[in-house]
């Protein structure tokens, strides 16, 4: 029962859901999460917590109830990025953004990626303008409505 709302909450076409079975191996629960998990299986904290690879966003559930699997939902990422090359948003850009929704500042982001906070407010005045946002809600929107950011 919960595979099956964890199926519906997910949808997308960029987005999979997985469970692991008793003895930890994951196997997928919808097509999207059986192209993704090839991506991630050698991974040392596939179903122990939540992680990114390149390509790969994983976010471990733990059981909902005794008896039921944890499950991993699975978000492919290269997705976003082609879209984002679609607008014209490069890599670090991108990566900016994804901090920008985490809740971090200019200065937190530029900290997490190694780069000047002048660098990292930067490449926000470049997301504002090719993405047409006006403010950083507005820019966070455009993204999640795009298909760049999570829900």
């Amino acid at each position: 029962m919960a595979s099956v709302a964890a199926l519906e909450l997910v949808g997308g076409q960029d987005r999979g859901v997985a469970a692991l079975d008793e003895a930890g191996r994951p196997y997928a629960l919808n097509a999207v999460a059986g192209g993704l998990l090839p991506a991630v299986l050698d991974h040392p904290l596939l179903g122990v917590g939540d992680f990114a690879t390149r390509d790969v966003e994983v976010r471990h559930v733990p059981p909902a109830a005794p008896g039921l699997p944890v499950l991993l939902l699975l978000r492919d990422l290269a997705r976003a990025r082609t879209t984002a090359r679609l607008f014209g948003v490069t890599e670090q850009e991108l990566r900016t953004l994804r901090h920008l929704d985490g809740g971090c500042t200019a200065t937190e982001a530029a900290r997490r990626m190694g780069l000047a906070p002048a660098t990292v407010r930067g490449y926000i005045a470049s997301l504002h303008r090719k993405l047409e946002a006006g403010h950083t809600a507005a820019l966070l929107r455009r993204g999640r409505d795009l298909g760049m950011l999570g829900e």
